[in-house]
């Protein structure tokens, strides 16, 4: 095998495992669904495609982190303080 056919092995092989990693997280992909279709584009517009999936991919769960952090752990130290002020009432009124 000649060395560019290897890297064009390594190439599609490559391409293969970015598809199948973005495809496991189970987000939308739709530049890359649309890309496999089309077996005469060139690599270099599949790799956009799969960049722009994954750079939206990547968007969601980055604003769904923020969104958790935000909206969650607030209420959790919200209720973490309602059950200590609890505690100490409960404590205050055993000792009386």
């Amino acid at each position: 095998m000649s060395s560019i056919q290897i890297q064009e092995q390594r190439k599609a092989e490559n391409m293969a495992a970015a598809v199948e990693a973005i495809k496991e997280t189970r987000l939308p992909t739709p530049r890359t669904d649309e890309a496999e279709m089309e077996p005469l584009l060139a690599d270099e517009h599949k790799i956009v495609a799969l960049l722009g999936d994954t750079a939206e991919g990547l968007v969601r769960l980055h604003r769904a982190y923020n969104h958790t952090a935000v909206q969650i752990d607030p209420s959790q130290d919200a209720e973490i303080e309602r059950l200590q002020e609890r505690v100490a009432e409960l404590e205050g009124a055993a000792t009386k």
